[in-house]
């Protein structure tokens, strides 16, 4: 029970990490380093307050693209929930960098037990730096030039992950594209599978655990609404309603 209850928060926190968007500060905005820095972010999902327990961290990082291109300098929040709000700000001090272009990023990690999930946020500049950043990250900031882009987030990779076919994938959680948006209008009386069946072997003996942990599905592209139908109803024949009143008390 204790295993099954794991799978579903982490189910969960992974599909709400793919929904945090960085929205402060934008990208490629040039700051001022040694003020304060304002940090804002948004959850686009509909289920907020399921999501409000849970915890993070916020860093302020720099270098490149790869993981090992990079550090992190500080805690911009440090064991904080999102029932807390969608921002924080902290005085970025001069001399923990340089002033590279587009160098540095924010780095959200949402606790997830055994697996920690990583969000990065876009490119910005900080000005006014008074320190400087070791040849590993000056290499790193050079390979990605002038992008603005960040890190892969979980988001990014969770995306190319859902376009490989399943039997293709590998590790412990496995991806599915987004739904498909229904149509307007029913055009077809019956509908073909719209993926191949998967093979399968019948099991004659105990299996060995499951290495698929389970299977998140990409977030839907599309929204729906509901209109109200206010069509009058159709009228209802009586005679049943007669016939059940003969055996009224």
């Amino acid at each position: 029970m204790k295993q099954q209850q794991l799978l579903l928060l982490t189910q969960f926190v992974l599909a709400a990490s793919a929904t945090i968007e960085f929205t402060a500060p934008p990208a490629g905005s040039v700051l001022k380093g040694g003020s304060v820095l304002n940090v804002e972010w948004r959850h686009l999902g509909n289920d907020t307050e399921s999501l409000a327990s849970t915890l993070f961290d916020l860093k302020l990082c720099a270098g490149g693209n790869r993981e090992d291109s990079y550090d992190c300098f500080m805690f911009i929040a440090r064991g904080r929930s999102f029932g807390q709000g969608n921002s924080v700000s902290v005085p970025v001090p001069a001399n923990i960098g340089g002033n590279e272009p587009n160098a540095y990023f924010l780095q959200m990690i949402i606790h997830i037990p055994q697996d920690p999930q990583p969000v990065n946020s876009q490119r910005f500049t900080l000005t006014d730096m008074t320190g400087s950043f070791d040849q590993k990250l000056l290499v790193g900031i050079e390979d990605i030039s002038s992008t603005t882009h960040g890190p892969p987030t979980f988001n990014e990779l969770r995306k190319r992950q859902a376009n490989l076919p399943y039997e293709e994938q590998q590790g412990t959680i496995l991806y599915a594209p987004p739904p498909v948006q229904p149509p307007t209008r029913i055009s077809l009386k019956t509908a073909g599978p719209l993926h191949p069946t998967s093979s399968f072997n019948i099991a004659t003996s105990y299996l060995p655990p499951a290495t698929v942990m389970t299977t998140v599905t990409a977030l839907p592209t599309f929204t729906v609404m509901s209109i109200e139908n206010t069509a009058a109803p159709a009228p209802v024949d009586e005679e049943m309603q007669k016939f059940l009143n003969r055996w009224k008390d």
